[in-house]
């Protein structure tokens, strides 16, 4: 699940700059990836699932929805 962020150094600076707060209100730590030498740049969080194992995906599909609701929420405060 990421954040990417096209062509707004800008943007991911503001998000990074306030990195402990986010981090705090979601719960979880993020991995933050300014990518210099792109235009873009990458805010992530991981799971590993199987994604063969047809009999997990409803947990898949409920930590995806979770985490992109809290993501939303925190980082909307500063977008």
């Amino acid at each position: 699940m990421e954040l990417y962020i096209t062509d707004d150094k800008e943007l991911y600076h503001k998000l990074y700059s306030n990195k402990e707060t986010i981090e705090n209100e979601l719960g979880f730590e993020l991995e933050w990836n300014e990518l210099p030498e792109r235009t873009a740049s990458r805010i992530l969080t991981y799971k590993d699932v199987d994604f063969d194992n047809v009999n997990d995906w409803n947990n898949q599909f409920e930590w995806i929805m979770d985490r992109a609701t809290k993501m939303k929420n925190a980082l909307k405060k500063y977008i």
